[in-house]
């Protein structure tokens, strides 16, 4: 079986692809990191996928600093066994938290982005179905920001009515997740 690969050749590649792409180094895993800018975290997702073999998404997750919220998407390289990974970062504004989503490269992102959402607020522009994964449809506010004010209710439900998200697609229930996935 071959030894992981840290594959400084697919950071050198999209950092001279594409503009604004930056070299991070290595995390604590020694996996290759890159900053990526919102704008193009869809077609960097397409090129690993497409020209670099990261067939596989591990997982997204959602952060926080002082000035932005933070997507970090994990992404492995499976199929061709030489266990590359990469790490990507993509920092957007705390004032207007968005992403465009990579669902359609990845579906397994479909999940994530939502917890993403659901936690941190980020906004993952085109998502088919951006609604609550883990919290009550009319939850209000994200309960992973740092900014998040704890509501001690009477009860789990009915907490408050959440004013209605813009960027959810009207009409959308929960139960239309695969609807476009599944051919």
């Amino acid at each position: 079986m071959a030894e992981k690969v840290k594959d400084t050749e697919t950071v050198k590649q999209a950092v001279e692809k594409f503009d604004g792409v930056q070299d991070a180094g290595f995390d604590s895993n020694d996996i290759p990191v890159i900053v990526v800018p919102a704008e193009k975290i869809f077609e960097v997702c397409k090129f690993l996928k497409e020209e670099r073999g990261y067939d596989y998404f591990n997982s997204l997750t959602g952060a926080e600093d002082a000035n932005y919220y933070i997507s970090i998407y994990h992404i492995y390289a499976i199929l061709d066994y030489t266990k590359r990974r990469i790490t990507i970062k993509v920092n957007s504004p705390k004032d207007k938290p968005e992403v465009p989503s990579v669902v359609e490269i990845y579906p397994a992102a479909n999940w994530f982005e939502r917890e993403s959402y659901d936690l941190m607020g980020i906004i993952y522009k085109g998502h088919p179905n951006l609604t609550r994964i883990l919290t009550t449809d009319d939850w209000v506010g994200h309960t992973c920001r740092k900014d998040y004010k704890i509501v001690e209710p009477e009860s789990y439900t009915a907490i408050l009515k959440a004013n209605p998200d813009e960027h959810v697609q009207p009409g959308i229930q929960r139960t239309d997740i695969f609807k476009g996935f599944v051919k």
